[in-house]
Order: C-alpha cells, then sequence, then structure tokens
C-alpha cells in the first residue's frame, strides 16, 4: 500500500480530485450538451434524416424551415430552446452547490 499525500486512502483522494475538478467537469458536460442540441450536419450524415424514423428537433427545423413551414419551426425552436434553458439552469445550480 502506497503513502498518499496527508495520510489520505484512496476514496478520500478520489473524493478530494472529484470536488477539485467539479467546475470543469460541470463546464465540460455544459459545453457537450450545447454541441449536442446544435448538431445538424452529423445527423444528416448518420441518421440520414429518415422521416418519422430518425427525426431529431434540429433536423425537423430545418426541414420545416425548407418547406416554408415556419410556424412549426419556430415553434420547435422555442421547445429546444426551453430544454436548453431548463438543463443549463440544472447544471448552473448543481455547480453553484458544490463549488466551495
Amino acid at each position: 500500500m502506497s503513502r498518499r499525500a496527508g495520510g489520505a486512502d484512496r476514496w478520500q483522494l478520489s473524493v478530494t480530485v472529484v470536488r477539485q475538478a467539479a467546475a470543469g467537469i460541470l463546464t465540460a458536460v455544459m459545453v457537450g450538451f450545447g454541441r449536442a442540441i446544435s448538431e445538424v450536419g452529423a445527423v444528416f450524415i448518420v441518421g440520414g434524416h429518415i422521416e418519422g424514423q430518425t427525426q431529431v428537433l434540429t433536423t425537423t427545423i430545418i426541414t420545416d424551415i425548407s418547406q416554408a413551414a415556419y410556424g412549426h419551426a419556430v415553434a420547435l425552436g422555442v421547445i429546444l430552446l426551453v430544454i436548453a434553458a431548463v438543463v443549463y439552469s440544472l447544471l448552473y445550480r448543481l455547480q453553484e452547490r458544490t463549488m466551495p
């Protein structure tokens, strides 16, 4: 068994490292979520955007705009923004709670 700083065991060291890295981890989660909800090109390439089968909000918005269904596209955009705002506010509150 190797000695660690201050005599901490493996569990104590892990908890300390996660606490110190919490802000960075949550920031990475927020950035990753932002990239995921805004991605359109990869969905078209990988998923093929098969109507009724592989549609996601972002590709449906693009399709609605190209078909001049602006009202539906705006409604889906608002839904996407609300989802993003809720997730970001929850992550922000979690970050505020974990910061000393």
